[in-house]
């Protein structure tokens, strides 16, 4: 490719230069310098694809495009992809990105490796292990931990926080006055766990009721007593939209779909591959219209793409003709969504001549649409509020456990500050 001017080049010094920059603003993070500068030099000789030792425009935005736009929850979980706990650690609270860990930096990420739940531990407790590792580890006195000595230290950081926490949870134990209850309140200990999870399956019956329901990951699919949280949206006449727990992968409970086989349109991947609105709505049509003849659940993931598709001329409440490559909101209704022998004229009008004629069409028995999510409940309406008819949509939280289910009823959700990191992403990709 011609080079007409050095001003539309990038060399290596400049990519060092901006990468270090991206570090500092916490948009790409490494554990030290050097693997920053390994990471620049593997991925500039391989997107140099010219070998002139530069980056034009178009090579340098095809290296944030492959690197960034991707699934988010590989760019976010990219360190716990490639590199050590340790390391992901490191790079996690290193806040002020400058290659080490403070004595306050050290303490947070102490806090933060604390069990769920567990009464607090005294600064003072943590301060006396902080201090004992800066004293032992830090090698030149600089007063932080740089990764190297961060890595020496990890295994005696972590038994002696173990030995601090079996203090704390023998003192818990030791309570007269804590009663089942007020320890299953405070997220504590029993010795008989049968006996807590029937009383936390007792405390939590109520997590079908009201507007929002709260399930565990394992009541989503399966055989359940009165139906999985499939089965009881369907009996609601509901269309469930199931959202992560902040504290679990990004795509956890797509993946749940996906590993019993279940049919899946991935209209996030769609959206950051840069397909345009129509593109995906023509997507989730075919889709839909292959799933009601087949009689299968099939699963739509929005991830965090969803408000992309809620565009006037993709989803609007008013029925047109032309619905090529649209979607209406009156398809995401229960009775759109319910089998039958006869469509209705928002069914038919998601047909083509391929799908067959709509007078002979027909929705099968077991035909179930769900939605699946990167948001949780807490922070949904946000987004989805007056893009998606409400009204027939379930909101379920999906949680791993009965503790995170009784956790969630009584204090609600943990701060998720993934909307923030989406929205950097976002705020870069658009000025590229």
């Amino acid at each position: 490719m011609r080079r007409t001017s050095s001003a539309q080049v990038l060399t290596k010094p400049m990519l060092h230069a901006l990468v270090e920059k991206m570090h500092r603003m916490k948009r790409i993070r490494f554990a030290d310098k050097g693997k920053m500068y390994e990471w620049v030099d593997e991925n500039f000789a391989k997107y140099d694809t010219d070998k002139t030792g530069a980056l034009t425009l178009e090579e340098f935005v095809k290296l944030y495009r492959d690197f960034l736009t991707r699934d988010p929850e590989a760019v976010m979980q990219q360190y716990a992809d490639t590199a050590s706990e340790i390391e992901a650690l490191f790079v996690q609270y290193d806040a002020d990105s400058s290659f080490g860990l403070a004595r306050e930096e050290l303490l947070k990420l102490m806090r933060g490796k604390s069990p769920r739940g567990w009464p607090e531990p005294s600064d003072e407790a943590l301060g006396e292990i902080a201090d004992k590792i800066f004293k032992q580890y830090d090698d030149d006195k600089s007063k932080t931990l740089d990764f190297d000595e961060f890595q020496s230290a990890y295994n005696d950081m972590i038994d002696q926080l173990n030995e601090l926490y079996a203090t704390i949870r023998q003192t818990v134990i030791n309570n007269e006055g804590a009663g089942l209850r007020g320890m299953i309140a405070d997220a504590s200990f029993v010795d008989d766990e049968a006996a807590e999870l029937a009383e936390l399956e007792k405390a939590t019956a109520c997590r079908y009721d009201g507007k929002e329901w709260v399930v565990r990951r394992e009541e989503v699919l399966g055989d359940r007593e009165g139906g999985n949280t499939i089965e009881r949206a369907r009996k609601a006449k509901k269309i469930p939209i199931l959202f992560k727990h902040p504290e679990q992968e990004l795509d956890d409970v797509t993946q749940l779909f996906s590993h019993r086989g279940l049919p899946i349109v991935d209209i996030q991947a769609s959206a950051l591959e840069g397909e345009p609105p129509e593109k995906q709505a023509e997507m989730m049509r075919e889709a839909i219209v292959e799933a009601w003849g087949d009689g299968k659940v099939l699963v739509l993931r929005l991830g965090v793409a969803c408000v992309d598709l809620m565009t006037p001329d993709v989803m609007t409440h008013t029925f047109k003709k032309d619905t090529k490559g649209k979607l209406v909101l009156e398809v995401f209704t229960d009775e759109s969504m319910s089998p039958t022998e006869s469509l209705n004229e928002y069914q038919k009008a998601l047909l083509t001549k391929k799908d067959g004629d709509p007078a002979k069409f027909r929705i099968r028995e077991g035909f179930q649409l769900v939605i699946t999510s990167g948001f949780n409940k807490d922070n949904w309406k946000t987004y989805l509020r007056g893009k998606l008819p409400l009204g027939e949509l379930q909101p379920v939280q999906v949680c791993r456990s009965i503790m995170q289910v009784d956790s969630v009823l009584k204090h609600g959700l943990p701060k998720d500050d993934s909307e923030d990191a989406f929205a950097k992403m976002n705020a870069l990709a658009d000025k590229l």
